[in-house]
């Protein structure tokens, strides 16, 4: 039993906030598919917060165990919505729209911890409070879950934003990349550490580093990564809340 009970608060907090990210992030494209014309998330009981409608036993469970163990931090993904983007009032714009609510979402999220962070970050020169970075962890959680669902890579939404607004004749052709389904993505990742390896260098660091970097700035929240721990740390943490 952790003898810090505010840490232990926050270690469980952030935990659920977590869920309620992803949660949140897969409610929006149901809903927003729902506004378009498409009722199948709706049909299907998944415009709901209720997290257990949503868990996903790779991306929920087995992933963010997998990155809290390797990495420190909880990432992954809940269950995806089924939609049917034919039955959009605008095939398109429609698929725009509800690909972009899910990251749109969690950028939301991430605007009202950066607006919270910001009233209790540390003064220059003072010591992170445990309030300060259990926000600050919320904050980029969120900010590098939109950052990253905004790649162009399929099957993440990224991919059908850009495939909305590219021409059609080269939209076919990046149709069929996008059948390719989860492929892409782990050949990437798969890639990426081959070359991080070799050369030190990143393609997906630099992809949702720098992005997320920019948006933290843009808020006016960087120093939210300079507050930043592992979510552990919030149970061992020392100074005043």
């Amino acid at each position: 039993m952790s003898n810090n009970p505010l840490g232990l608060a926050f270690f469980i907090l952030y935990w659920v906030v977590f869920i309620y990210s992803i949660v949140l992030h897969e409610v929006a494209h149901g809903y927003s598919s729902y506004l378009l014309g498409d009722p199948t998330a709706w049909k299907a009981g998944r415009l709901t917060l209720n997290p257990l409608r949503h868990v996903d036993f790779f991306f929920s469970i087995l992933m963010p165990v997998i990155f809290y163990l390797t990495a420190g931090v909880p990432f992954g993904g809940a269950k995806p919505v089924p939609v049917n983007p034919y039955l959009y009032r605008n095939l398109r714009w429609g698929s725009l729209a509800s690909a972009a609510a899910g990251p749109l979402t969690n950028l939301v999220l991430a605007a009202c911890f950066s607006v919270l962070f910001l009233l209790f970050k540390a003064p220059p020169g003072g010591h992170p409070s445990l309030t300060g970075s259990f926000l600050a962890n919320c904050l980029v959680l969120n900010v590098f879950l939109g950052v990253f669902n905004l790649l162009p890579v399929p099957p993440l939404d990224g991919s059908h934003v850009l495939a909305a607004l590219l021409p059609r004749s080269m939209r076919e052709v990046y149709g069929r990349f996008q059948a390719m389904g989860w492929w892409p993505i782990v050949v990437l990742v798969i890639f990426d550490q081959l070359l991080a390896r070799a050369t030190h260098f990143s393609i997906l660091a630099a992809l949702i580093i720098y992005p997320a970097y920019l948006v933290l700035w843009l808020m006016g929240a960087e120093g939210a990564l300079r507050e930043l721990v592992s979510p552990s740390r919030l149970l061992q943490f020392q100074s005043g809340g």
